[in-house]
């Protein structure tokens, strides 16, 4: 491991036993289970030389011929039917416990704040949630069916060898501590590898959904032969990596491959000598024979055993990090719902950086009264967006107070201040579903007759109900088998059914054709009687009617009034703004 590098194999462990502890019992029965089938495996040489030792007598004695029958026979039954009772807990439990494990990922996942969604890309988080999962079904089963069977046999044929012959025990422990020794120091150098392998695996799962979310952009920038050269070279990469991790394990299985060697020369150079004293019989060589081939295998196994669990881990890594770093926004403790009134809305001095070294907004003051109609516009990068990306909580102010009906919205739950602010996004982004769960999104509970009212109201029901399935129709990843302004009415439509007394719009028909545009300003007529709205706007023609527009430059609100008394305003921001884009209409 490089120096100053971290790895998180403890944390990955001590995250798993928490989270597994509602399944503990589960597991503490397949342990036991699988225990004992394994001990069944150390009754069967132990018959043999039973068998071996009466027939050896020359005058078969057939009551210890038939004992060493019935120590075989009864240790392979006690081998498959104990080997059956735990994987019928194991399919129990193991599917159990990974549905919760999935569960508790999503829910990680979904309670992130919105930084977390913008500095990471989609298709990284799934695979890193898909990794974690796989990791502990692969840990799991190496302990459950490997590890501890391993462990068993192993200390079962040290203490039974032990009996026979001392100097066998010591020679397999002294053996054993060397061995394991090098097996764990190699496998921690390797592991560098295997964290690459892991991290380049999610780029190679980060290009492809990213190429597959844009494949229309692909395709129509002629762009195939870089994306499929861009992927190979991730792939590349992956297999560089992959080739240098799986060579040390070629190298580490030769070393082990000695390691074998030089244990079968010691026990047998002491095998010879111990015949050559007579202090050995011919059935003690038959129970060696019978353990030693089984203990090799068996340290064999345990040294891969290691090497695949240390993968496990570093395939968890990513994951595990997510589980262990808190999020960013939280709700304070004893915060509670928000209770709206008017929708009185009011930001004092607040301050904010996305980076420290580049701030946005610079001591903000801005009052709304409830039921006003207030506008945002200025220069790209003035903060408009920010400033409704605060009121909903995404980001948290550095200094400064927001609230809404006189609460600190630090003060109350997140869900609940979300809950009570519809908010209309300028890409309007629908769920992979149907129409009709795509609208009830914010009322889960609206009936369908209330799913059509606010479909009307929101100038949508009539093209719904030119789909062959109405309602019922899936509208495609992000809503793609919709116009852009099929979908912006289905935003609309949410919007009338969640009811807010708060509205917030990003330009909601910056990128509509004319005729589009016309229908959502009637809807957007309706949908702003009596409540309080606040609209980022890029286009001006769209607010010029709006109780109060408010421009916002590098932070600061630096002209504020109606269409009219700004216009009046000579030099000033907006009028350049109407100017210049007055002109270009």
């Amino acid at each position: 491991m490089r120096k100053g590098q971290k790895t998180y194999n403890f944390d990955t462990i001590k995250l798993w036993l928490k989270q597994t502890k509602p399944f503990r019992w589960s597991f503490i029965a397949m342990f036991l289970l699988a225990t004992i089938a394994n001990t069944g495996w150390l009754i069967v040489p132990w018959g043999y030389k039973t068998l071996i030792d009466a027939v050896s007598t020359g005058a078969l004695v057939e009551k210890t011929m038939w004992l060493g029958v019935y120590l075989i026979v009864a240790g392979e039954l006690i081998t498959f039917v104990f080997f059956r009772l735990a994987e019928i807990v194991s399919v129990f439990a193991e599917t159990k416990t990974i549905a919760h494990l999935n569960n508790l990922c999503y829910r990680k996942i979904i309670n992130q704040s919105h930084t977390f969604f913008e500095k990471q890309h989609s298709g990284t988080i799934v695979r890193r949630v898909n990794q974690y999962l796989d990791a502990f079904v692969s840990l799991y089963e190496q302990l459950l069916w490997n590890f501890l069977g391993n462990l068993v046999l192993i200390l079962g044929s040290i203490i039974i060898l032990g009996k026979q012959n001392i100097y066998w025990a010591i020679a397999l422990i002294v053996w054993a501590l060397i061995y394991i020794t090098f097996v764990w120091v190699a496998t921690t150098y390797k592991q560098r590898y295997d964290l690459k392998v892991a991290k380049i695996d999610r780029r190679v799962a980060e290009q492809l959904s990213d190429t597959v979310t844009n494949s229309l952009t692909v395709r129509t920038s002629g762009a195939i032969g870089r994306e499929i050269s861009r992927y190979r070279g991730l792939t590349k990469k992956h297999a560089q990596n992959q080739r240098k991790s799986w060579s040390y394990d070629v190298i580490f299985e030769a070393i082990q491959g000695m390691f074998m060697f030089s244990l079968e020369f010691v026990m047998i150079y002491l095998t010879i000598r111990h015949w050559q004293t007579g202090t050995i019989v011919v059935s003690d060589l038959v129970l060696l024979q019978g353990f030693l081939l089984p203990i090799m295998v068996h340290f064999w196994s345990v040294a891969r055993l290691i090497r695949r669990s240390y993968e496990a881990l570093a395939n968890a890594q990513s994951m595990t990090k997510t589980f262990i770093q808190p999020n960013e926004i939280l709700d304070y403790p004893g915060a509670t719902n928000l209770k709206l009134t008017a929708g009185l809305v009011d930001f004092r001095n607040v301050n904010f950086a996305y980076h420290q070294d580049k701030p946005v907004l610079h001591n903000f003051t801005w009052q709304i009264k409830g039921g006003e109609k207030v506008a945002l516009v200025g220069p790209s990068g003035g903060g408009k967006s920010t400033i409704t990306k605060l009121l909903l909580r995404l980001h948290d102010a550095q200094t400064g107070e927001i609230s809404v009906d006189g609460q600190n919205i630090k003060d109350v739950t997140q869900q609940s201040l979300q809950k009570n602010i519809s908010y209309v996004p300028q890409e309007p982004l629908l769920f992979h579903r149907s129409i009709l769960e795509n609208i009830r999104y914010a009322k889960p509970s609206a009936s369908i007759a209330e799913v059509k009212e606010a479909s009307k109201r929101a100038r949508a029901h009539e093209f719904i109900t030119n789909f062959p399935q109405r309602y019922s129709a899936v509208v495609g990843e992000r809503g793609t088998r919709l116009s852009g302004g099929e979908r912006q009415r289905i935003i609309l439509a949410r919007a009338f059914l969640q009811d807010s007394k708060i509205i917030i719009m990003d330009e909601p028909t910056s990128s509509l054709d004319s005729i589009s545009e016309k229908a959502i300003q009637v809807a957007l007529k309706e949908l702003f009687l009596d409540r309080t709205v606040i609209v980022v706007a890029h286009r001006l023609a769209t607010i010029r009617e709006m109780d109060r527009i408010c421009v916002i430059k590098n932070g600061r609100l630096i002209e504020q009034g109606t269409h009219a008394s700004l216009n009046e305003l000579e030099k000033g921001t907006y009028q350049k703004l109407w100017e210049i884009q007055g002109s270009v209409s």
